[in-house]
């Protein structure tokens, strides 16, 4: 499987927990991978990072991160990825930090989002 190629292109956020707890206004938002970077955001807020993806780990992983010194940004989650799903878990307190596992409990503080593939086009 090749996980570079199989994300090209659009997901929209179809569920979303944080801290265990559903959070729907993330649902709806998207996500868009292109060849060296990703998209993450709606019509009303976008922003473009570069990413790589740790395919060869368990779970794979995918770190999301800008350059920009006046905003740097850098974000480290695991995913699964199965056709037309994508999952995606993140600590959103501590963004240096690999999830070990793709959930979201009180205790791990993480996100999970789940997207299905999109035809949406990239906010401009």
């Amino acid at each position: 499987m090749n996980h570079k190629q199989d994300l090209q292109g659009a997901w929209k956020v179809c569920s979303a927990l944080v801290s265990g707890e559903p959070e729907d206004d993330r649902i709806g938002s998207g996500i868009w991978f292109m060849e060296d970077t990703v998209v993450i955001g709606d019509e009303d807020a976008a922003w473009e990072y570069k990413y790589r993806l740790h395919g060869s780990t368990h779970p794979p992983r995918l770190e999301i991160w800008s350059d920009d010194a006046n905003y740097p940004y850098r974000q480290q989650g695991v995913y699964d990825l199965r056709q037309d799903e994508f999952v995606l878990c993140y600590d959103v307190q501590k963004h240096n930090t690999w999830p070990s596992l793709v959930e979201s409990t009180v205790s791990n503080g993480c996100a999970v989002l789940v997207y299905e593939r999109s035809n949406k086009p990239v906010p401009e």
